[in-house]
């Protein structure tokens, strides 16, 4: 009898580690997942900031070349204004 009770403490023992590693894998495999997440997450930000900034300066140019435009055209009028021929 001695022997099967060493023999079953052995299975407790070792069912308990095999528990305890469980919660180990378990509590790691959560916490990749929230990291995994977080990338993501940082990710999709990083990437919505960087086209943010790219579409800012694409807006910043439009408004630039028509404001150049509208000076051209003005400065196109006024010269044809001075030849005396002004549509």
């Amino acid at each position: 009898m001695v022997s099967g009770r060493l023999s079953m403490n052995n299975v407790n023992i070792n069912s308990r580690n095999k528990v305890k590693e469980l919660e180990v894998f378990s509590k790691s495999t959560t916490q990749m997942e929230k990291d995994r997440t977080q990338l993501q997450e940082l990710f999709r930000f990083s990437v919505w900031s960087f086209s943010g900034v790219k579409l800012k300066g694409l807006i910043d140019a439009a408004e630039n070349y028509h404001n150049v435009l509208a000076e051209n055209r003005k400065l196109y009028n006024e010269e044809l204004d001075l030849k005396g021929t002004a549509f």
